[in-house]
């Protein structure tokens, strides 16, 4: 309203939303590593969720918000069949949606969409059957990428997970003497994370992974 001064210049009224309802769309699974009935390939991890808080005033973030993809899982083996499965896909991250009047994140805040790390790929052969081991699932506090599952001499390595970087590729399985690897499954993607902020956005040295988009620029 113009208050007291008849001859203030009311503000606009705020225009009507459009009906339409936009969802915000999580991380995607990672994929299924090739595999057969006696050694099944090592399922994909899980994508991470979606979060968005709107408010009018003053949002401050103290704590840990976390949508990150989940490890994908290691390949299987089968000596006798000398079938080596390959490792699960990395889940790729979510998305962060924070916007109000100001956004306050304090030091101790964590926002991550940080992707999976791929499951690496089993190994098999005479009298040899080496289950491939899990990705690790992305960082839920830290900017740093979730590591691949490794350490068997013929199964593929994991790729990394995606956060302030790309994600990795899985590496193919090897061969030593009568035992067979499978490949590793790839990292999976980071997510995103949008900050709006009408007044200039105070971010301190809260962790962010990936960097944000929106207009805040951490400092």
């Amino acid at each position: 309203g113009r208050g007291v001064d008849t001859n203030a210049t009311p503000g606009d009224a705020g225009l009507l939303q459009t009906e339409t309802f936009t969802p915000l769309i999580g991380g995607c699974a990672g994929g299924t590593g090739g595999g057969t009935g006696n050694a099944a390939g090592g399922p994909g991890g899980a994508g991470g969720g979606t979060f968005q808080l709107s408010v009018a005033r003053k949002l401050t973030v103290a704590k840990v918000l976390s949508v990150s993809g989940g490890g994908g899982l290691g390949g299987k083996a089968h000596a006798s069949s000398f079938a080596a499965a390959g490792g699960g896909g990395g889940g790729s991250g979510g998305r962060i949606v924070l916007e109000a009047f100001q956004v306050t994140l304090t030091p101790d805040a964590r926002l991550t969409a940080n992707g999976g790390g791929g499951g690496e790929g089993a190994g098999a052969g005479l009298g040899t059957e080496i289950d491939g081991a899990n990705g690790a699932s992305g960082s839920e506090d830290t900017e740093s990428s979730a590591g691949g599952g490794s350490g068997s001499v013929t199964g593929g390595d994991g790729g990394a997970g995606g956060a302030g970087s790309a994600p990795v590729a899985g590496t193919n399985g090897g061969t030593l003497a009568v035992v067979s690897g499978g490949g590793g499954g790839g990292g999976g993607a980071a997510g995103s994370i949008y900050l709006r902020s009408v007044q200039l956005c105070a971010l301190s040295t809260a962790v962010i992974s990936p960097a944000p988009t929106g207009g805040c620029v951490p400092p």
